[in-house]
Protein backbone atom coordinates (compact mmCIF):
# COMPACT_ATOMS: atom_id res chain seq x y z
CA UNK A 1 0.00 0.00 0.00
CA UNK A 2 1.13 3.57 -0.66
CA UNK A 3 2.05 5.69 2.35
CA UNK A 4 2.81 9.41 2.56
CA UNK A 5 6.52 10.10 2.70
CA UNK A 6 7.58 6.70 1.37
CA UNK A 7 8.87 5.89 -2.10
CA UNK A 8 6.39 4.19 -4.37
CA UNK A 9 7.74 1.28 -6.40
CA UNK A 10 6.07 -0.63 -9.16
CA UNK A 11 6.96 -3.07 -11.93
CA UNK A 12 5.72 -2.44 -15.47
CA UNK A 13 5.96 -5.02 -18.25
CA UNK A 14 6.08 -3.72 -21.81
CA UNK A 15 6.10 -5.65 -25.06
CA UNK A 16 8.54 -4.18 -27.55
CA UNK A 17 8.56 -4.50 -31.29
CA UNK A 18 11.21 -6.97 -32.48
CA UNK A 19 14.24 -5.85 -34.45
CA UNK A 20 14.19 -6.76 -38.15
CA UNK A 21 17.82 -7.60 -38.98
CA UNK A 22 17.57 -8.34 -42.71
CA UNK A 23 15.65 -6.16 -45.14
CA UNK A 24 16.78 -7.87 -48.34
CA UNK A 25 16.67 -11.37 -49.84
CA UNK A 26 20.00 -11.64 -51.66
CA UNK A 27 20.88 -15.17 -52.73
CA UNK A 28 17.23 -16.26 -52.85
CA UNK A 29 15.87 -17.57 -56.15
CA UNK A 30 12.45 -16.23 -57.13
CA UNK A 31 10.65 -17.86 -60.06
CA UNK A 32 8.67 -15.41 -62.17
CA UNK A 33 6.06 -17.07 -64.43
CA UNK A 34 6.20 -16.07 -68.09
CA UNK A 35 2.83 -16.80 -69.69
CA UNK A 36 0.98 -15.89 -72.87
CA UNK A 37 -2.79 -16.14 -73.34
CA UNK A 38 -3.41 -18.38 -76.37
CA UNK A 39 -6.41 -19.04 -78.59
CA UNK A 40 -6.79 -22.38 -76.81
CA UNK A 41 -7.21 -20.50 -73.52
CA UNK A 42 -9.88 -18.30 -75.09
CA UNK A 43 -11.72 -21.34 -76.48
CA UNK A 44 -11.55 -23.11 -73.12
CA UNK A 45 -13.07 -20.09 -71.41
CA UNK A 46 -15.84 -19.82 -74.00
CA UNK A 47 -16.64 -23.50 -73.45
CA UNK A 48 -16.85 -22.87 -69.70
CA UNK A 49 -19.22 -19.94 -70.34
CA UNK A 50 -21.38 -22.20 -72.51
CA UNK A 51 -21.59 -24.81 -69.76
CA UNK A 52 -22.67 -22.14 -67.26
CA UNK A 53 -25.65 -21.35 -69.52
CA UNK A 54 -26.72 -24.83 -70.57
CA UNK A 55 -30.38 -25.81 -70.71
CA UNK A 56 -32.06 -29.19 -70.31
CA UNK A 57 -34.09 -30.93 -73.03
CA UNK A 58 -36.37 -33.91 -72.14
CA UNK A 59 -35.37 -37.19 -73.82
CA UNK A 60 -37.12 -40.54 -74.21
CA UNK A 61 -34.15 -42.84 -73.64
CA UNK A 62 -32.13 -44.50 -70.91
CA UNK A 63 -30.31 -42.08 -68.63
CA UNK A 64 -26.56 -41.70 -68.97
CA UNK A 65 -23.84 -39.77 -67.18
CA UNK A 66 -24.34 -36.04 -67.64
CA UNK A 67 -28.14 -36.26 -67.85
CA UNK A 68 -30.43 -34.55 -65.37
CA UNK A 69 -33.08 -36.69 -63.69
CA UNK A 70 -36.17 -35.42 -61.89
CA UNK A 71 -36.87 -37.78 -58.98
CA UNK A 72 -39.08 -38.58 -56.05
CA UNK A 73 -37.31 -40.72 -53.45
CA UNK A 74 -37.65 -41.95 -49.89
CA UNK A 75 -34.93 -43.54 -47.81
CA UNK A 76 -35.49 -46.13 -45.11
CA UNK A 77 -33.39 -48.17 -42.71
CA UNK A 78 -34.68 -51.54 -41.63
CA UNK A 79 -38.01 -50.64 -43.24
CA UNK A 80 -38.39 -47.38 -41.26
CA UNK A 81 -38.07 -44.03 -43.07
CA UNK A 82 -35.36 -41.77 -41.65
CA UNK A 83 -35.37 -38.01 -41.28
CA UNK A 84 -33.95 -36.08 -44.23
CA UNK A 85 -34.07 -39.09 -46.55
CA UNK A 86 -36.99 -38.06 -48.76
CA UNK A 87 -37.53 -35.50 -51.54
CA UNK A 88 -40.04 -34.65 -54.27
CA UNK A 89 -39.19 -33.32 -57.76
CA UNK A 90 -35.49 -33.46 -56.92
CA UNK A 91 -33.17 -32.57 -59.83
CA UNK A 92 -30.04 -34.73 -59.96
CA UNK A 93 -27.26 -34.60 -62.56
CA UNK A 94 -25.75 -38.04 -62.98
CA UNK A 95 -22.01 -37.83 -62.45
CA UNK A 96 -22.17 -34.73 -60.26
CA UNK A 97 -21.44 -36.77 -57.09
CA UNK A 98 -23.86 -34.58 -55.18
CA UNK A 99 -25.46 -37.52 -53.34
CA UNK A 100 -24.05 -40.45 -51.41
CA UNK A 101 -21.90 -42.89 -53.41
CA UNK A 102 -23.96 -45.51 -55.20
CA UNK A 103 -27.09 -43.39 -55.61
CA UNK A 104 -26.29 -41.86 -58.98
CA UNK A 105 -24.63 -45.03 -60.24
CA UNK A 106 -27.80 -46.94 -59.45
CA UNK A 107 -29.84 -44.74 -61.80
CA UNK A 108 -27.72 -45.15 -64.92
CA UNK A 109 -29.96 -46.67 -67.61
CA UNK A 110 -33.22 -45.59 -65.97
CA UNK A 111 -36.05 -44.08 -68.05
CA UNK A 112 -38.88 -41.72 -67.21
CA UNK A 113 -41.53 -43.68 -65.28
CA UNK A 114 -39.09 -46.26 -63.90
CA UNK A 115 -39.09 -47.20 -60.23
CA UNK A 116 -35.95 -48.50 -58.59
CA UNK A 117 -34.87 -49.58 -55.13
CA UNK A 118 -31.27 -48.71 -54.32
CA UNK A 119 -29.30 -50.40 -51.55
CA UNK A 120 -26.97 -47.71 -50.21
CA UNK A 121 -24.38 -48.07 -47.42
CA UNK A 122 -23.39 -44.71 -45.98
CA UNK A 123 -19.67 -44.03 -45.36
CA UNK A 124 -18.38 -44.81 -41.87
CA UNK A 125 -17.36 -41.16 -41.47
CA UNK A 126 -20.67 -39.73 -42.71
CA UNK A 127 -21.52 -36.40 -41.03
CA UNK A 128 -24.87 -37.75 -39.74
CA UNK A 129 -23.78 -40.22 -37.04
CA UNK A 130 -27.12 -42.07 -37.11
CA UNK A 131 -26.51 -43.01 -40.77
CA UNK A 132 -22.73 -43.52 -40.68
CA UNK A 133 -21.87 -47.05 -41.84
CA UNK A 134 -25.54 -48.05 -42.07
CA UNK A 135 -27.21 -50.01 -44.90
CA UNK A 136 -30.25 -48.19 -46.24
CA UNK A 137 -32.77 -48.56 -49.05
CA UNK A 138 -34.02 -45.79 -51.31
CA UNK A 139 -37.28 -46.16 -53.22
CA UNK A 140 -36.82 -43.95 -56.29
CA UNK A 141 -39.31 -42.88 -58.95
CA UNK A 142 -37.79 -41.37 -62.09
CA UNK A 143 -40.19 -38.71 -63.36
CA UNK A 144 -38.13 -37.25 -66.20
CA UNK A 145 -34.79 -37.58 -68.01
CA UNK A 146 -33.20 -34.58 -69.74
CA UNK A 147 -29.95 -34.06 -71.62
CA UNK A 148 -27.78 -30.92 -71.53
CA UNK A 149 -28.00 -28.50 -74.44
CA UNK A 150 -25.16 -26.01 -74.81
CA UNK A 151 -25.84 -22.63 -76.45
CA UNK A 152 -24.19 -21.81 -79.75
CA UNK A 153 -21.43 -19.20 -79.71
CA UNK A 154 -23.27 -16.66 -81.83
CA UNK A 155 -24.67 -13.14 -81.69
CA UNK A 156 -27.36 -14.00 -79.14
CA UNK A 157 -24.77 -15.61 -76.90
CA UNK A 158 -22.50 -12.56 -77.21
CA UNK A 159 -25.39 -10.23 -76.36
CA UNK A 160 -26.25 -12.29 -73.25
CA UNK A 161 -22.66 -11.84 -72.10
CA UNK A 162 -22.82 -8.06 -72.38
CA UNK A 163 -21.66 -7.37 -75.95
CA UNK A 164 -23.96 -4.55 -77.15
CA UNK A 165 -22.94 -5.12 -80.79
CA UNK A 166 -23.77 -8.86 -80.51
CA UNK A 167 -20.38 -9.59 -82.04
CA UNK A 168 -18.59 -12.89 -81.45
CA UNK A 169 -15.30 -11.15 -82.28
CA UNK A 170 -15.99 -8.58 -79.54
CA UNK A 171 -16.75 -11.41 -77.13
CA UNK A 172 -13.48 -13.17 -77.95
CA UNK A 173 -11.54 -9.93 -77.44
CA UNK A 174 -13.28 -9.33 -74.11
CA UNK A 175 -12.49 -12.89 -72.98
CA UNK A 176 -8.83 -12.39 -73.92
CA UNK A 177 -8.64 -9.09 -72.01
CA UNK A 178 -10.22 -10.75 -68.98
CA UNK A 179 -7.76 -13.67 -69.13
CA UNK A 180 -4.81 -11.30 -69.44
CA UNK A 181 -6.04 -9.38 -66.40
CA UNK A 182 -6.32 -12.65 -64.47
CA UNK A 183 -2.89 -13.72 -65.72
CA UNK A 184 -1.27 -10.49 -64.47
CA UNK A 185 -2.93 -10.88 -61.07
CA UNK A 186 -1.78 -14.49 -60.74
CA UNK A 187 1.80 -13.71 -61.74
CA UNK A 188 1.91 -10.78 -59.32
CA UNK A 189 0.50 -12.94 -56.51
CA UNK A 190 2.86 -15.86 -57.11
CA UNK A 191 5.92 -13.61 -57.12
CA UNK A 192 4.66 -11.71 -54.08
CA UNK A 193 4.09 -14.91 -52.11
CA UNK A 194 7.62 -16.12 -52.88
CA UNK A 195 9.08 -12.79 -51.78
CA UNK A 196 7.08 -12.81 -48.57
CA UNK A 197 8.16 -16.37 -47.78
CA UNK A 198 11.80 -15.48 -48.40
CA UNK A 199 11.80 -12.32 -46.29
CA UNK A 200 10.09 -14.14 -43.41
CA UNK A 201 12.65 -16.95 -43.55
CA UNK A 202 15.38 -14.30 -43.39
CA UNK A 203 13.89 -12.82 -40.21
CA UNK A 204 12.97 -14.94 -37.19
CA UNK A 205 10.53 -12.47 -35.66
CA UNK A 206 9.36 -12.86 -32.07
CA UNK A 207 5.76 -11.69 -32.43
CA UNK A 208 4.37 -9.60 -29.53
CA UNK A 209 1.55 -11.54 -27.85
CA UNK A 210 -0.80 -8.56 -27.84
CA UNK A 211 -0.54 -8.26 -31.62
CA UNK A 212 -0.94 -12.00 -32.06
CA UNK A 213 -4.09 -12.06 -29.93
CA UNK A 214 -5.56 -9.10 -31.82
CA UNK A 215 -4.86 -10.81 -35.15
CA UNK A 216 -6.42 -14.06 -33.93
CA UNK A 217 -9.58 -12.12 -33.10
CA UNK A 218 -9.62 -10.51 -36.55
CA UNK A 219 -9.21 -13.89 -38.21
CA UNK A 220 -11.99 -15.38 -36.11
CA UNK A 221 -14.36 -12.52 -36.87
CA UNK A 222 -13.48 -12.63 -40.57
CA UNK A 223 -14.14 -16.37 -40.70
CA UNK A 224 -17.48 -15.92 -38.97
CA UNK A 225 -18.49 -13.19 -41.42
CA UNK A 226 -17.53 -15.30 -44.44
CA UNK A 227 -19.34 -18.36 -43.10
CA UNK A 228 -22.43 -16.32 -42.29
CA UNK A 229 -22.46 -14.97 -45.86
CA UNK A 230 -22.54 -18.60 -47.05
CA UNK A 231 -25.36 -19.48 -44.70
CA UNK A 232 -23.20 -21.55 -42.34
CA UNK A 233 -24.34 -21.36 -38.69
CA UNK A 234 -21.93 -19.42 -36.46
CA UNK A 235 -21.69 -22.31 -34.01
CA UNK A 236 -19.95 -24.38 -36.70
CA UNK A 237 -17.07 -21.90 -36.95
CA UNK A 238 -14.01 -23.01 -34.92
CA UNK A 239 -13.74 -20.70 -31.90
CA UNK A 240 -10.53 -22.14 -30.39
CA UNK A 241 -7.78 -19.48 -30.67
CA UNK A 242 -5.23 -22.22 -31.29
CA UNK A 243 -6.83 -22.89 -34.68
CA UNK A 244 -5.81 -19.42 -35.86
CA UNK A 245 -2.57 -18.95 -33.91
CA UNK A 246 -0.08 -20.05 -36.58
CA UNK A 247 -1.67 -17.98 -39.32
CA UNK A 248 -1.96 -15.01 -36.98
CA UNK A 249 1.75 -15.16 -36.06
CA UNK A 250 2.75 -15.29 -39.72
CA UNK A 251 0.52 -12.35 -40.65
CA UNK A 252 1.78 -10.22 -37.78
CA UNK A 253 5.41 -11.11 -38.46
CA UNK A 254 5.07 -10.24 -42.14
CA UNK A 255 3.32 -6.99 -41.28
CA UNK A 256 6.14 -5.97 -38.94
CA UNK A 257 8.81 -6.81 -41.50
CA UNK A 258 7.08 -4.90 -44.31
CA UNK A 259 6.36 -1.93 -42.04
CA UNK A 260 10.06 -1.71 -41.14
CA UNK A 261 11.05 -2.01 -44.80
CA UNK A 262 8.63 0.76 -45.80
CA UNK A 263 9.93 3.00 -43.00
CA UNK A 264 13.61 2.43 -43.76
CA UNK A 265 13.10 2.99 -47.51
CA UNK A 266 10.79 5.94 -46.94
CA UNK A 267 8.16 4.49 -49.24
CA UNK A 268 4.82 6.11 -49.97
CA UNK A 269 2.08 4.85 -52.27
CA UNK A 270 2.53 6.48 -55.66
CA UNK A 271 -0.64 8.35 -56.62
CA UNK A 272 -0.51 7.38 -60.31
CA UNK A 273 -0.14 3.69 -59.43
CA UNK A 274 -3.06 3.91 -57.02
CA UNK A 275 -5.18 5.46 -59.76
CA UNK A 276 -4.09 2.80 -62.28
CA UNK A 277 -4.92 -0.02 -59.87
CA UNK A 278 -8.40 1.37 -59.16
CA UNK A 279 -9.09 1.87 -62.88
CA UNK A 280 -7.95 -1.68 -63.58
CA UNK A 281 -10.35 -3.00 -60.95
CA UNK A 282 -13.11 -0.75 -62.28
CA UNK A 283 -12.83 -2.22 -65.77
CA UNK A 284 -14.77 -5.31 -64.64
CA UNK A 285 -17.81 -3.24 -63.56
CA UNK A 286 -20.69 -1.90 -65.64
CA UNK A 287 -20.01 1.69 -64.52
CA UNK A 288 -16.22 2.05 -64.16
CA UNK A 289 -16.45 5.80 -63.53
CA UNK A 290 -18.76 5.34 -60.56
CA UNK A 291 -16.45 2.66 -59.16
CA UNK A 292 -13.48 5.03 -59.36
CA UNK A 293 -15.44 7.93 -57.83
CA UNK A 294 -16.68 5.71 -55.01
CA UNK A 295 -13.13 4.75 -54.01
CA UNK A 296 -11.91 8.33 -54.02
CA UNK A 297 -14.92 9.42 -51.96
CA UNK A 298 -14.33 6.70 -49.34
CA UNK A 299 -11.06 7.29 -47.40
CA UNK A 300 -11.10 3.77 -45.98
CA UNK A 301 -11.48 2.15 -49.43
CA UNK A 302 -8.79 4.38 -50.88
CA UNK A 303 -6.46 3.49 -47.99
CA UNK A 304 -6.92 -0.21 -48.79
CA UNK A 305 -5.79 0.32 -52.39
CA UNK A 306 -2.89 2.50 -51.26
CA UNK A 307 -1.83 -0.31 -48.96
CA UNK A 308 -1.87 -2.79 -51.86
CA UNK A 309 0.20 -0.45 -54.03
CA UNK A 310 2.68 0.16 -51.20
CA UNK A 311 3.01 -3.58 -50.82
CA UNK A 312 3.72 -3.93 -54.56
CA UNK A 313 6.40 -1.24 -54.37
CA UNK A 314 8.05 -3.05 -51.46
CA UNK A 315 7.97 -6.36 -53.34
CA UNK A 316 9.57 -4.76 -56.41
CA UNK A 317 12.42 -3.33 -54.33
CA UNK A 318 12.96 -6.63 -52.54
CA UNK A 319 13.06 -8.40 -55.91
CA UNK A 320 16.00 -6.22 -56.90
CA UNK A 321 18.02 -7.97 -54.18
CA UNK A 322 17.00 -11.50 -55.22
CA UNK A 323 17.91 -13.85 -58.06
CA UNK A 324 14.88 -13.67 -60.36
CA UNK A 325 14.48 -16.55 -62.83
CA UNK A 326 11.85 -16.45 -65.58
CA UNK A 327 9.88 -19.68 -65.92
CA UNK A 328 7.79 -20.28 -69.04
CA UNK A 329 4.49 -22.03 -68.48
CA UNK A 330 0.98 -22.29 -69.91
CA UNK A 331 -2.00 -20.39 -68.58
CA UNK A 332 -3.43 -23.66 -67.22
CA UNK A 333 -0.21 -24.41 -65.35
CA UNK A 334 -0.35 -20.94 -63.83
CA UNK A 335 -4.05 -21.14 -62.95
CA UNK A 336 -4.04 -24.72 -61.64
CA UNK A 337 -0.47 -25.59 -60.59
CA UNK A 338 -1.43 -28.65 -58.52
CA UNK A 339 -3.63 -30.28 -61.14
CA UNK A 340 -1.16 -29.56 -63.95
CA UNK A 341 1.61 -31.25 -61.96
Amino acid sequence: TAERGRDFEYVAVFEVYPEIPRLEISGIKIERPVVQVTEADVERTLESLRKQRLTWAPVDRAAQSGDQLTLDFEGSMGGTPFEGGAAKDFNLVLGSHSLVDGFEEGLIGAKAGDQRTLDITFPADYRNASLAGQLTQFAVTVKAVAEPVLPEVNGDFARQLGMPDASVDSLRKEVRVSLERELNDRVRNQVRDQVFKAVMQANAVDVPKALEHAEIQRLLEGTRANMAAQGVPVDRVPADPAVYASQARQRVALGLILAEFVKVRGLKAEADRVRARIEDMAATYESPEKFVEWHYSQPQRLAEIESLVLEEQAVELLLQTAEVVDKKMSFMELAEPKSSQ
